[in-house]
């Protein structure tokens, strides 16, 4: 059970790390008239308790500081 569980987790996280690729604005801006950005920036995330195998209550923080920049100049 184990095994299909971490399957089915693994498949997921390769479909959603692949559509955030195919979908992203700068994947898009190929050639169709869009300008390209760039965003740089930190995350901070933390939980209390520590996340496990087993279900319990969980707090779950995150920080996201970000500057995008884009188009001539």
């Amino acid at each position: 059970m184990f095994a299909r569980r971490g399957l089915s987790v693994a498949l997921c996280f390769l479909a959603l790390a692949g559509s955030s690729l195919a979908w992203s604005p700068v994947a898009a801006a190929g050639g169709s008239g869009e300008t390209a950005f760039v965003c740089t920036g930190k995350e901070k995330g933390s939980s209390t308790p520590g996340l496990g195998l087993l279900p319990k209550p969980t707090r779950l923080e995150a920080e996201a500081q970000y500057t995008c920049s884009g188009g001539p100049g």
